[in-house]
C-alpha cells in the first residue's frame, strides 16, 4: 500500500487499522483469522521504485526476525494478530 504525504506514525496507524480489519473480516478455510505484516519505507530524493520496495522488504524481514526472537524467548507474551505485540508474516504489505 502506498500512502501519500504520510509520516511513520500515520503509516503505523494505517497498518494497524488494516490488520484489525483483516483479522475481523477474513478467515482461512480452517477458520483461523488471516493476518498481515508490513514493512515501512519512506521515499527519498533519487530513490527508485525498486529501491523503495527493497527498503520496505528489508523492514518487513527485520520485523519478522524480531517477532521470532520474542516468540522464542521463555515466557513470551507475544500474541499473533495484535498490532504491537507481534507482526504476523502471512502477507507482506508495503506501507508508506
Amino acid at each position: 500500500m502506498l500512502l501519500h504525504d504520510t509520516d511513520e506514525l500515520g503509516s503505523a496507524e494505517a497498518e494497524a487499522r488494516l490488520a484489525q480489519k483483516m483479522k475481523l473480516c477474513c478467515q482461512r478455510p480452517d477458520g483461523e483469522a488471516i493476518t498481515i505484516g508490513a514493512g515501512s519505507a519512506q521515499l527519498s530524493v533519487g530513490m527508485t521504485a525498486d529501491h523503495l520496495l527493497a527498503a520496505a522488504d528489508v523492514a518487513l524481514l527485520e520485523r519478522k526476525a524480531a517477532r521470532r526472537r520474542v516468540e522464542a524467548s521463555p515466557g513470551s507474551l507475544a500474541e499473533p494478530g495484535v498490532p504491537g505485540a507481534s507482526e504476523p508474516d502471512d502477507l507482506g504489505v508495503v506501507v508508506h
